[in-house]
């Protein structure tokens, strides 16, 4: 009669050791899950930044062009004023050389217009002395 009291005990041991051991198990096997999940979200995360960082150096890179088509756009616009004023500048030379040469050539004319009258004149005299 005892023996079977003990049994019963035995197999609620039994029992409860089993149930134990089945939630160790679940446990363990919830532990892993949660882990592999941390994992794959510690994964995307790194995958997130990885693409932020690349997007970031394609923004910087692209911001660096601008700014070289700029800084070339403006040298280029700088070296076409600068030739523009050269330009100005020769032709404004030449204007006044052109005048200066007309001036000379107009005195020049006055002198020999100068001279050609004295000569008259001396002619002029020569003939009343003559006479």
């Amino acid at each position: 009669m005892g023996f079977i009291k003990t049994k019963t005990k035995q197999n609620k041991y039994d029992q409860k050791e089993e149930e134990q051991e089945e939630e160790e198990q679940e446990e363990e096997q919830e532990q892993e899950e949660e882990e592999e999940q941390q994992q794959q979200q510690q994964k995307e995360e790194q995958e997130q930044e990885e693409e932020q960082q690349q997007k970031q150096q394609q923004e910087q890179e692209q911001e660096e062009e601008e700014e070289e088509q700029q800084q070339q756009q403006e040298q280029e616009e700088e070296q076409q004023q600068q030739e523009q004023e050269e330009e100005e500048q020769q032709q404004q030379q030449e204007q006044e050389q052109e005048q200066e040469q007309e001036q000379e050539q107009e005195e020049e004319e006055g002198q020999q217009q100068q001279e050609e009258q004295e000569q008259e004149e001396e002619e002029g005299q020569q003939q009343q002395q003559q006479k």
